[in-house]
């Protein structure tokens, strides 16, 4: 892929317009933790990598402060490695495939709310999967959305 040449201040200026929402194939190229990856996806003619946050959960960090209902707890060893725990796991679902999600807009901090609903061919809650599991705990955020930050392929 060749990446295309934008001014960086029209591409901020126009993020509301691309208006990614509903279903798309998306190509998953690496989990940063529990909850956040980063993929690739078509829209409106252009392929567009962008951070994705899995919608309904918050799984542990392994590097940042941990959260839990709004308030800051001490990040221990123990949330640390429970962090690493979910990011392993989120890798082990969805890194280096294709994945169905259903896009809900954006975030906070500009990243795709993305809830998946297939990994290849086959229909799984990965949402589910992670709390199930006790690597992350039910979340639908709260706040104003900030700029998306993405990257336009050709």
């Amino acid at each position: 892929m060749n990446s295309l040449t934008f001014d960086k201040e029209q591409l901020k200026n126009n993020a509301e317009e691309l208006n990614i929402s509903g279903m798309y194939m998306v190509y998953v190229y690496s989990c940063y933790d529990g909850d956040t990856f980063t993929g690739s996806l078509h829209h409106k003619g252009l392929y567009l990598k962008f951070k994705m946050r899995l919608y309904g959960c918050d799984a542990f960090e392994y590097k940042a402060i941990n959260t839990h209902n709004g308030k800051k707890i001490k990040n221990t060893e123990e949330l640390k490695e429970l962090g690493m725990k979910a990011r392993n796991r989120l890798t082990e679902l969805i890194n280096n495939k294709y994945i169905t999600i259903n896009a809900l807009g954006m975030d906070l901090y500009g990243r795709v709310l993305a809830d998946i609903t297939h990994i290849e061919d086959e229909e799984i809650n990965v949402k589910d999967i992670m709390i199930n599991e006790n690597l992350a705990f039910a979340y639908y955020g709260k706040g104003e959305k900030q700029q998306t930050k993405y990257y336009v392929y050709e």
